[in-house]
């Protein structure tokens, strides 16, 4: 005999501004203008081939089954075989990254596996869409699909853990210190993050905010610079991301407990 099955759903408010832009199924991937640069997030279901997803996050290999999640404003490249084939939706809203934030997806990992079981579902939904149900059939499967994966990333415990997102993030910081527009905001937008995630993981993981780290890393080369012989403190400055003299020589000072002057003279 079965069993009824009851369960209470948590009443979640959002602003439900969801818009579904496009539903296509690429044919011709070969003939795209790359690397992308959309205003909009996408979700592909890669249906046939197989190739790789190059974004600033990294390289992924992509195959038959794979679902990939992009964001707005990202760039990335997708290269496959002459008969990669996928199926892709394109939307947006404010109210998708509480979608994606409730269901435990995180878009700084763009490619999940093993999700075959879902092509036939895609064609069906695709191929009766007209102008009448077309938003409804196409949020349904943009829906469906989103929380099969937060599903299935909950139940295997897939989601990244903090410390690999945080090195992720150390990692960009470390190669891009040195560039005057780095900044919280910037990388928060890089990885999808809030600014007050972000720093929230500096000072769980490096026991001090980003600006602090982003400082102690410039002025720490900023000695390196001053033992190789470089005198003007305007040229150091530059080199180290600091477009302000001035307000290097303060924060080198805070630091050495000198300033860049008198570490040059005392050299």
């Amino acid at each position: 005999m079965s069993e009824s099955i009851c369960r209470f759903i948590p009443n979640k408010r959002y602003d439900n501004d969801l818009k579904i832009i496009h539903f296509v199924y690429e044919t011709e991937h070969h003939k795209l203008k790359q690397p992308f640069l959309r205003p909009f997030y996408y979700l592909y279901l890669v249906t046939e081939g197989d190739g790789t997803l190059k974004s600033t996050g990294g390289e992924y290999a992509i195959s038959v089954g794979d679902i990939i999640l992009t964001v707005p404003g990202s760039l990335y490249t997708i290269d496959g075989s002459d008969n990669l084939r996928y199926l892709y939706l394109s939307f947006s809203g404010s109210c998708v990254r509480d979608f994606l934030d409730q269901l435990g997806i995180d878009p700084v990992n763009p490619v999940h596996k093993g999700y075959e079981r879902t092509t036939d579902f895609w064609f069906s939904a695709i191929s009766r869409v007209t102008p009448s149900n077309a938003s409804i059939i196409s949020e349904s499967v943009l829906l469906y699909t989103l929380s099969l994966i937060g599903t299935e990333n909950e139940s295997a415990e897939k989601k990244a853990p903090d410390s690999s997102r945080f090195d992720m993030i150390l990692n960009y910081v470390n190669e891009n210190y040195r560039d005057a527009t780095l900044t919280l905001c910037k990388v928060a937008d890089i990885f999808s993050y809030t600014e007050k995630y972000v720093s929230s993981l500096f000072k769980r993981h490096m026991e001090m905010g980003f600006n602090k780290y982003v400082n102690s890393r410039r002025i720490d080369y900023a000695l390196r610079l001053i033992d190789k012989g470089h005198t003007s403190v305007k040229d150091i400055a530059l080199e180290c991301g600091y477009s302000d003299a001035l307000y290097f020589s303060k924060v080198f000072k805070k630091k050495t407990g000198v300033t860049p002057t008198e570490m040059i003279k005392s050299k």
